[in-house]
């Protein structure tokens, strides 16, 4: 259902942008995307772009705008903010679209101010962002359905409705660091507090960054393509699409990636931060020992190795830990 209903506000919201007075004047009617076709939400990026390559397709054989043709333009933005910026002012400046379409709630939030100041061109995501929803601070950014604050509070509400057991219900918020994970949690607080609905955790998962550079298939470069080369469906899968093959063997495909998290270093999460504190203090108090393995202490022999601060970091880090394979 969801699906549905936002292919037809889409449809409809691009059908009022291609009827727009300056989309009149020309031949052709130019729709731009920014597109997560690879990164870790290609997953979804692909399947949307090659819906709206389809449906644009289908839109000009239907004669959607009478003797106009729509022309869909879109780049890989990787789901990744910057990227995703340059991708967007990059399509804006060479083709002028009349609507854009953009990856995520980071790029809409990002691209604001100078959508409103000087592009002033209809804009859709797959972002359901309570903040982009506002059409007094973002007039351009439309929203095909329920904020993800009306998702959150639909469901508060129905837990509130059907407790289990005695006392009042309890809930635990579990979010991704991400702008859309983000988004509707201060509603949500607010909302359990008027419903009498306990919070009881809140966990926020972290978010990996794969950045796949190249592919090679028995020693040849394989583009990055979503019909004829290579993707990343996710941090631990990529796809080959189109006619490729490779001998069986050992290292006939090879990938080179670089993997991480993007850090400001004015805001290094904390629990990094600390581990890597207390993992100095400790050398710092140990380095009139640096080398040794053990030491003798009043008939007792002490092991060095295996300090408990180590384990405390390696326990830290493997929460930071991804493998693609």
């Amino acid at each position: 259902m969801r699906t549905h209903r936002t292919t037809k506000l889409f449809a409809a919201a691009l059908a009022a942008a291609a009827l727009a007075p300056a989309a009149l004047a020309e031949e052709e009617i130019r729709i731009g995307a920014c597109q997560p076709i690879t990164g870790r939400f290609a997953f979804a990026g692909v399947n949307i772009n090659a819906g709206l390559q389809d449906y644009l397709s289908w839109a000009n054989e239907q004669g959607l705008v009478k003797g106009k043709k729509l022309t869909y333009i879109y780049e890989d933005s990787g789901y990744d903010t910057d990227k995703a910026v340059a991708t967007f002012k990059k399509i804006m400046a060479q083709y002028s679209p009349v609507i854009m379409y953009g990856e995520s709630t980071g790029l809409g939030k990002a691209i604001a101010p100078e959508l409103n100041s000087r592009y002033k061109v209809l804009y859709a995501s797959a972002s359901f962002s309570s903040e982009l929803a506002d059409p007094k601070t973002h007039p351009y950014s439309f929203v095909s359905g329920p904020t993800y604050s009306d998702m959150f509070g639909i469901l508060l509400d129905y837990i509130a409705r059907n407790p289990k057991g005695k006392g009042k219900p309890r809930v635990a918020f579990f979010y991704s660091d991400t702008e859309f994970g983000k988004d509707p949690i201060a509603h949500a607080k607010k909302r359990a507090a008027e419903l009498g609905v306990e919070v009881v955790a809140e966990i926020v998962t972290k978010v990996g960054a794969v950045d796949v550079t190249t592919v090679e298939v028995d020693g040849v470069a394989i583009p990055a393509s979503a019909t004829s080369g290579w993707r990343l469906v996710d941090k631990s899968r990529i796809e080959l699409a189109g006619d490729y093959s490779f001998t069986k063997g050992v290292a006939n495909v090879v990938v080179t990636y670089s993997s991480g998290f993007k850090v400001d270093p004015w805001n290094i999460p904390g629990d990094i931060e600390g581990a890597v504190i207390e993992c100095a203090a400790m050398k710092w108090k140990e380095r009139e020992r640096i080398g040794q393995v053990s030491k003798m202490v009043a008939g007792e022999n002490i092991d060095f190795r295996g300090s408990p601060v180590w384990a405390t970091f390696k326990s830290v880090a493997e929460s930071y830990h991804r493998t693609v394979i």
